[in-house]
């Protein structure tokens, strides 16, 4: 699940992890309540940003691609929110005089290891677009 990955990506680089939440009508209330609980209750940076699949005609149709627009939509938001946090880092520096760590921004999902074996998981083929 998402919190366990975010759980175990914090225990391995604390004070690197920020937990991003996609918000859109799709995702229901009380996943919101429970992600913020989870980042709250480990200590962990979350945000929480609007997504716009609900605008993808495709993703209207829910022709059978759905999952894959959503997810396109999702990973597509939080590589801007990853340049976003890079070019904040640099500027960072910059003004700090400081030389920064190069450590890339890595994208994590919370994907059950059974559906990685599952070819049809059109979520999973967005991720590997993606390189999640």
């Amino acid at each position: 699940s998402m919190n366990m990955n975010a759980a175990a990506k914090h225990n391995q680089h604390q004070g690197s992890v920020q937990a991003v939440l996609g918000i859109s009508p799709a995702v229901p209330q009380s996943q919101i309540i429970m992600a913020r609980t989870v980042a709250e209750t480990i200590g962990i940076p979350l945000s929480e940003v609007p997504t716009t699949e609900g605008s993808d005609e495709t993703y209207q149709r829910n022709d059978g691609y759905a999952c894959f627009v959503c997810k396109t939509h999702l990973y597509s938001t939080l590589e801007t929110v990853a340049n976003t946090v890079m070019t904040q880092l640099e500027q960072k520096h910059l003004k700090e005089g400081t030389h920064p760590q190069n450590h890339p921004v890595i994208l994590y999902n919370g994907t059950n290891a059974d559906d990685t074996q599952d070819p049809t998981r059109l979520g999973l083929i967005a991720a590997s677009i993606f390189r999640v």
